[in-house]
């Protein structure tokens, strides 16, 4: 298993925006900087477990912000570039 994953950056602004959370109050809330939601906001690779506080401290799972896997390939691959 990878231990870094890509979230869908869409699904985090959205599940962000639903609750009306800031990039600072997400941050508080997961005990992760600003910088690590910065990144998922972006669709930045981030270890798997601050991705996980940042689903837990949204109250989703974490396959639910996760990028399918092929496309978790595909911007790994993209990014390199």
């Amino acid at each position: 298993m990878a231990k870094s994953i890509i979230l869908d950056r869409v699904a985090v602004i959205a599940e962000m925006d639903r609750q009306d959370l800031t990039t600072e109050e997400l941050s508080r809330k997961a005990g992760v900087g600003r910088s690590a939601v910065n990144k998922a906001r972006i669709g930045g690779s981030m270890w798997r477990t601050t991705a996980g506080h940042i689903a837990d401290a949204l109250g989703v799972p974490l396959e639910s912000l996760r990028l399918p896997p092929q496309e978790q390939e595909v911007h790994h691959v993209e990014r390199q570039q």
